[in-house]
């Protein structure tokens, strides 16, 4: 069986290398249908600490080929509540001029 490994918060979408999957609400279910590993970040896009990983996120999304078997992917979590929800994401980190999202 394939494995799925979520990461909470890692980079904005403007930051993120081309080599890294950008899902959406509508290509999400696709890209996690088991057919390969699946490493997917969910991040706020005014979130400071996900925004500071963006480089690291980058590396990985280059260090990984379709060849390995291992997709490395993004997904915008204030897109869509429902799947957030599914996967056990709760919140970010403060804001810097307020509390929790």
């Amino acid at each position: 069986m394939l494995s799925f490994i979520a990461m909470l918060c890692l980079s904005a979408v403007c930051s993120v290398a081309a080599d890294v999957v950008h899902l959406t609400p509508k290509t999400f279910a696709e890209v996690l249908d088991g057919s390969s590993n699946v490493l997917v970040e969910f991040y706020a896009p005014w979130c400071g600490h996900c925004k500071s990983l963006a480089p690291e996120w980058g590396i990985a999304g280059e260090t990984f080929y379709a060849e390995d078997d291992i997709v490395i992917a993004a997904f915008d979590a204030t897109t869509s509540d429902t799947i957030a929800q599914d996967y056990g994401v709760q919140g970010y980190p403060v804001r810097e001029a307020g509390g929790h999202v």
